[in-house]
């Protein structure tokens, strides 16, 4: 079970979730609210300390706290917890931006999985966000806020249009969209961004406490995605058994090797945005962060899905708001999805200037040594012992040497004799 908080300009939000499976309205076990009009007086780290208080009061004994994290929107909002926190009880509680929480929530919106690119929109008195989310929920792929008045048409309109030039800027659009934050039930508000981003509305099923409950699941230690390492080694040995499965089948066809995948919406857009490398974050001792989380600065990253449909820009961006730096006090916090110093690895080298020495390529097919048996009725040349089980390194040799053998079979197949 994980703690959540979340700081709008009206109220701060708190939840206990529990882990595991179902539904997230389920899961939740707590939820607090502090109205800002009548507690600043205590001032906001206190309001955020009593909330967390209060939700580890209402689970009492029956489930372990494993974290708690807690959403900023603003500099001025994450300077006061930073600041605030630091001396407090919930000293190790998790910082993470709002683009962060948007992202962890729609993951865990398994009524929207139909939906390929997901647009969260939060809206509450003196703020209003969008994060539209990547298809494989693994990314936020655009994002913008921009400060509110009154909740109102006329006065979400600009940020509706700064949420419109980074989508154009990004070069995606929103399959359907969402509506969390404390103005999320107002009437009519669903169906005028509906209207806006040209997109299906579908119910949110958390409300106010969204950016709350995305805090909590950043938080919670079975949020952890696979390993690179591991979904690179499953891929490998896909590659390997479809080719083994067409030599067998006696299709002879170097090129017609196809990666087979158990992933519904792969593409190669994804492949090369999951290359990128962000620096290494150091997260409290209980509280183990969503390592799939990007960097909240990295806005906006590479589009995904089919062809890109053109469309004009139609509004022009707002100016960045300026950046913050911590200081000596902060560093006991995980400002989880930040990492300015962070520099992405090339995907590609550089090709060489004109003046670079020539080397020597490898040739694709290497060129026959000496002849070789055909294959047995088992599709083992002279010599080759059977193939040990799939997916160990004895296979990973065997393939190499067997697929070499067969390479150099076909090339003196091929070969004219004199």
């Amino acid at each position: 079970m994980t703690l959540g908080a979340s700081i709008a300009r009206d109220r701060v939000d708190a939840v206990a979730l529990r882990g595991g499976s179902g539904g997230l309205r389920d899961r939740v076990l707590s939820h607090r609210v502090a109205e800002l009009a009548t507690a600043l007086s205590a001032g906001l780290p206190e309001v955020i300390e009593a909330l967390l208080d209060g939700l580890a009061a209402d689970i009492g004994a029956d489930y372990e706290i494993a974290g708690a994290a807690v959403t900023y929107r603003d500099a001025s909002g994450r300077r006061a917890v930073v600041t605030g926190l630091a001396e407090g009880n919930w000293y190790e509680a998790s910082l993470v931006s709002a683009k962060s929480a948007h992202l962890s929530l729609a993951r865990a919106m398994s009524w929207a999985d139909e939906f390929d690119n997901l647009l969260v929109c939060e809206v509450n008195p003196g703020y209003q966000g969008y994060s539209l989310v990547s298809a494989h929920r693994d990314r936020v792929v655009a994002a913008t806020s921009t400060s509110l008045g009154v909740v109102g048409e006329d006065t979400l309109r600009p940020g509706i249009a700064a949420a419109w030039d980074q989508l154009d800027a990004a070069g995606v659009w929103p399959d359907a969209i969402v509506v969390i934050g404390s103005a999320a039930g107002r009437s009519g508000l669903a169906e005028m961004l509906s209207a806006e981003f040209d997109a299906p509305a579908i119910p949110g099923e958390v409300g106010a406490a969204g950016s709350a409950i995305g805090a909590a699941l950043v938080a919670q230690p079975e949020a952890a995605v696979p390993a690179t390492t591991e979904r690179a080694r499953i891929s490998r040995n896909s590659v390997a058994v479809a080719a083994a499965a067409s030599v067998l089948a006696g299709g002879l066809t170097i090129g017609g090797i196809h990666e087979f995948t158990d992933h519904p919406r792969s593409d190669a857009t994804t492949r090369l945005a999951d290359a990128r490398a962000t620096g290494p974050t150091s997260g409290p001792r209980h509280a183990k962060p969503e390592p799939g989380l990007p960097a909240p600065d990295s806005i906006p990253e590479l589009p995904t899905g089919g062809p890109v449909e053109f469309r004009a820009p139609r509004h022009a961006a707002p100016d960045d708001e300026p950046g913050y730096r911590s200081d000596t006090r902060a560093a006991r916090f995980d400002l989880l999805g930040s990492n300015p110093g962070a520099e992405p690895k090339r995907l590609v080298k550089e090709a060489p200037g004109p003046d670079a020495p020539d080397i020597q390529q490898k040739s694709v097919i290497p060129a026959p040594t000496e002849p070789i048996g055909a294959p047995d009725g088992s599709l083992l040349f002279p010599g080759e012992s059977a193939p040990p089980p799939i997916g160990t390194p004895e296979f990973d040799a065997w393939w190499e040497n067997h697929w070499r053998l067969t390479v150099r079979w076909m090339v003196s197949a091929m070969t004219p004799r004199d």
